[in-house]
């Protein structure tokens, strides 16, 4: 695992690498840091999984916030369903922790169950991917969140069942700032609706005075950050 600067996670976790797809025409974070680094890595965008990674988690005493995958989608197609439950059964072992899971690839989710210390979400960035929430739903995940990020046009979701959701600008080689309007929007909707509310760093507000009570930088289950602060 490795320690992050990602705004919402400890560590990042890849016992999963690659996607069967390219997104934003190529300016994907995860696909432009392995078509940089993949060789010296010793691997490629070709989704896989990496099974000496499966214990990494398990090594980390301390309870910590981790996204799993970075370097690519657990939900991607070509991945076989006992590779998805062997990275899902690592998480439920390590209970411990919390996981961040989130996807593209949303029809695949209710095939599968969810331990308790998983976070499970669906990426929006566009309003043709609204139906990701309805496959969400569909799952037992306990926390289910939807992450607006990049957030590239204005759409109006049903975050009813939803726990949290996330609203970030589009950065990399092309960044892209998302309409305030847009940002307030969602904000209201989620929070109507009764999810927590996390604003990235990288949005950008016109004034204090217009925008007075955000970012906001709210988590759910608020009940394990509780106990590990205990800890």
């Amino acid at each position: 695992m490795n320690k992050t600067k990602i705004e919402t996670a400890d560590y990042t976790w890849n016992p999963i690498t690659g996607c069967d797809h390219i997104c934003f025409d190529g300016d994907c974070y995860a696909y432009q840091m392995i078509k940089r680094f993949g060789g010296r890595w010793g691997y490629d965008w070709t989704p896989q999984l990496h099974k000496a990674r499966l214990e990494e988690p398990l090594l980390e005493r301390n309870p910590s916030l981790i996204f799993a995958p970075s370097m690519g989608d657990l939900m991607t197609p070509s991945l076989l369903d006992l590779e998805i439950w062997s990275v899902l059964d690592t998480m439920g072992i390590c209970d411990w922790h919390r996981f961040m899971v989130q996807t593209k690839f949303a029809k695949r989710l209710p095939d599968f169950n969810y331990p308790p210390n998983v976070w499970l979400g669906v990426s929006l960035c566009y309003e043709r991917d609204l139906e990701r929430l309805d496959y969400l739903k569909k799952t037992d995940a306990r926390i289910k969140y939807a992450y607006c990020e990049p957030l590239l046009e204005e759409f109006t979701p049903d975050f009813a069942d939803i726990d949290w959701v996330v609203i970030g600008a589009k950065t990399g080689i092309h960044p892209v700032q998302p309409f305030p309007i847009w940002v307030r929007n969602l904000t209201v909707l989620a929070s109507k609706a009764g999810a927590k509310v996390f604003h990235k760093p990288n949005l950008w507000w016109p004034s204090e005075k217009t925008y007075p009570t955000l970012p906001i930088k709210q988590f759910p289950d608020e009940e394990w950050f509780k106990w590990r602060k205990l800890r």
